[in-house]
């Protein structure tokens, strides 16, 4: 992946100094970060690649998984953290569990019926709409099915251990059973 042409107001920078050096070719990092970065203006994009790397240190590198969880951990925490528990834990974080873990991949329309009673789909339906857009860098829409763009995010998702400071583990007490109450 060329960097520069990818965002090319960047060329030269520190930041994709460090990027690069702490990447060290390691692929679906740089493109998950530039995937993250897609959309936002150049303002936004210097503020959000500063964020991501700030977590970061050389030591990281050694393992590429506590890099990428690391990565992994700062996008969900950049795309749910204004929203409110019940929203975040219950609606947001249930969709995206859905869309990773049914067997078929499956639509918005198909997640969102599976939890909502019929005078809630419209809102299940937006949560769905935008898990997917705020979840851009590591999800994505082929043929209305979604599609993780690495098994490598799922991985992190389902590993305990690994997505626990994420805010992800608190959905596993959540009950998955359609519940008309529950939002």
């Amino acid at each position: 992946m060329n960097l520069t042409a990818e965002l090319p107001h960047f060329a030269d920078s520190p930041e994709i100094a460090k990027l690069v050096a702490l990447s060290e070719g390691l692929f679906i990092y740089t493109a998950t970060i530039v995937r993250c970065l897609t959309g936002y203006g150049t303002t936004e994009q210097e503020e959000l690649l500063d964020e991501l790397l700030s977590g970061l240190d050389s030591t990281m590198t050694k393992k590429s998984s506590s890099l990428l969880d690391t990565l992994y951990r700062q996008i969900l925490l950049h795309s749910f953290h204004h929203l409110n528990e019940v929203i975040r834990n219950i609606r947001r974080l249930r969709i995206l569990y859905t869309f990773l873990c049914t067997a078929e991949c499956t639509s918005q329309n198909v997640v969102a019926s599976l939890f909502c009673p019929p005078d809630r789909y419209g809102l299940w339906i937006e949560g769905a709409a935008a898990v997917l857009k705020d979840l851009h860098a590591v999800l994505y829409a082929e043929d209305s099915r979604i599609l993780s763009y690495h098994k490598l995010f799922s991985d992190f998702m389902f590993d305990q251990n690994r997505s626990k400071s994420s805010g992800a583990t608190k959905l596993r007490t959540i009950d998955f059973s359609p519940n008309p109450a529950s939002v």
